[in-house]
This record gives structure tokens, sequence and C-alpha cells, in this order.
């Protein structure tokens, strides 16, 4: 029972796992898809539920790209920030899950057998799970994320070689252009360095647009009005706010938290200030954008269009209730 409440759930886990979004939709949020379609479920509220749960690590994971772009530009530690995500969304998290418990779901009887579905490809045992603690323990101890991810990405290797018995060729071949599953398991297909060229090449673009524009200026007049604007909502409100349009505008998060974060950096007194409404804005809002990457490229991951976006709670669950349990 409660189907799309577990999909929020694992979704979510598995996100603050990885610390990517698209990794998780492009992995369980497939699967999940597939379930949703072969047992008549609605298939955009499934979507919204893995949009929901994949963009809970990608803001609050310390392995989250987004979230060192924050650390990076607010001069903060990715720990200390991800303390302050936590306690400003475990009310919206509760309210997601609360949603996903009332709206109509499917029985577990209903629901395909995925037991042995991986069987016949795959080696499933507690070795397969070394990457993971090599993932999660380091992070436990506060190690710095670099070193994290390259313990986790040489633990899958040995998984890959030992466990798997890929050869070091195909292994190789995995990690450029991506897992080529054998027959009946095609929904793993996927993922390799070169599946993000595209992506990669769209983000650098755009970033260069946020240098030019504090360059010459041109945000200096947008910058005025937000700090008028502040004077009514507050500095918090502002920047969320600010947001929105900023992603619109932007197609991606990288560009909108930076274009943010200059926009509205003369409202807060230092760069500590600003991680919430980053996180709590640009990094959510833009996924609600159907022309941004941010929320495009999971949709066509799972084979949806964008009217699975408002069932995505958590994405403006957690900046309408953090703009209003704040005085200013």
């Amino acid at each position: 029972a409660h189907f799309h409440l577990w999909v929020f759930l694992l979704c979510s886990l598995l996100s603050l796992l990885l610390g990517t979004s698209f990794g998780t939709a492009s992995t369980l949020g497939v699967v999940f898809m597939l379930l949703a379609r072969t047992a008549g479920l609605d298939p955009l509220l499934t979507a919204g539920a893995v949009m929901s749960g994949i963009y809970v690590g990608d803001r609050s994971s310390p392995m989250s790209s987004s979230a060192a772009l924050v650390c990076a530009l607010t001069g903060t530690s990715i720990y200390d920030n991800v303390r302050l995500m936590w306690r400003t969304s475990l009310l919206p998290f509760f309210l997601v899950c609360l949603a996903y418990v009332l709206l109509p779901s499917a029985r577990a009887e209903s629901l395909p057998h995925v037991d042995g579905l991986f069987a016949d490809g795959l080696v499933l045992d507690a070795r397969a799970l070394l990457p993971a603690v090599f993932m999660l323990v380091p992070l436990l101890l506060r190690w710095d994320v670099k070193k994290i991810m390259a313990c986790s990405i040489l633990a899958g290797c040995v998984v890959s070689l030992a466990v798997q018995q890929m050869s070091p060729a195909a292994l190789l071949r995995c990690l450029v252009f991506g897992y080529e599953p054998p027959a009946g398991m095609e929904m793993l297909s996927g993922g390799g360095l070169l599946s993000m060229a595209q992506v990669a090449g769209i983000v650098l673009l755009t970033s260069a647009y946020a240098g030019l524009l504090e360059a010459t200026g041109l945000l200096d007049g947008l910058s005025s009005l937000c700090k008028r604007l502040s004077l009514r909502l507050g500095a918090f409100r502002t920047t969320v706010l600010a947001g929105l349009p900023v992603a619109a505008v932007s197609c991606n998060q990288t560009l909108g938290i930076m274009l943010t974060k200059q926009l509205c950096a003369p409202l807060w007194q230092n760069g500590k200030e600003m991680v919430l409404p980053l996180e709590n804005g640009i990094v959510l809002l833009a996924a609600i954008i159907p022309w941004s990457i941010a929320g495009s490229v999971p949709c066509a991951i799972m084979g949806v269009g964008p009217e699975c976006l408002p069932y995505a709670f958590y994405l403006y669950m957690v900046p309408l209730t953090d703009m209003l349990l704040r005085r200013r």
C-alpha cells in the first residue's frame, strides 16, 4: 500500500546517497515508472513523487553539486549547510509524506513482482553494497567530499570486476559510454561520462553569462529593485521569490544560483545568511520550470511531460513553508 509514498521515500534515500537528481531519476525513477505503468497507476503522480524524492538529495546531500556550488559562492561548510537545510525541511518533508499517503495509491498485490528481475544479469548480495558503505562511513566521519567520491568510485570498480565479473575493457567502456545491460534489463542502461556532455556544455556556457552580467553592471537595476522589495517582504522572501524568474531565464540551476546570489547579495550581511534562501529557493524552483534542464531532463528520462510537476510537492512545499514561517 501507499506506493507513491514509498516512491518518494526511496528516491529521497538514493538521492541523498548519490547527491544527484539525474542519476536517481535514471535508475530508481525508471524502475518505479515501469512498475507504475505495468500496474496501471497514474504515471504523472508517480513521476511527481520521483521528482520530489530526487531533489531531497540534490538539495541537502553532501555529495550534491548544487550544494557544493552554494558552499563555494557563500564561503561556507557543506556539513554545516546540510544541518541547516534539514532543520528547515523536516516539516515540509512530513507534509509531503502525508500528501502521498492521502492520495489514491495501489495495493501491494496489484504491483508486479520484481524479486528476480535482475538476478540473471547481476550478482545481488552484500558485496554489491560495498560502494555505498565506502560513501556512507566517510560521510559520517565528515571527510572531504572529493575523497569520498573517489573511494566510492574505486569500490564500485572493484565490485564490477570482482563480483559482477566485468572485464577491464567492459568496465572502461561502461565508465565512458554508459552501462549496456543484458536483454530484459534495458531499464538499467545509460550513464557514463559522455551522457552528461551536452548538459555540462549547457551549464558551462550559461555560467559564463554570470561573469558577463556582473562585469557590465546589467544587474544593478534589478538588484536595486530587490532592495526596495526586501523592505516590504524581508530579505529571505525577496531572495526566494527572485529565484523564480531567474530560474525561468537561466534555464538551469548553476546559472540560476549564481545570478540570484549576485542580485540579492546586498540584502545580506554575509554569505552564510544566504545559504538557506538559495537552497530553499533557486535549487528547488529551477526544477518546476518546464524548460529548465533541472525539470526537463528528469521528465525526459522517465518518459513524461511537465504535467507531472504539480505532483512534485516537495519542490514548492519547502520554499512555501519556510517563507510562511518566517517573520522577515
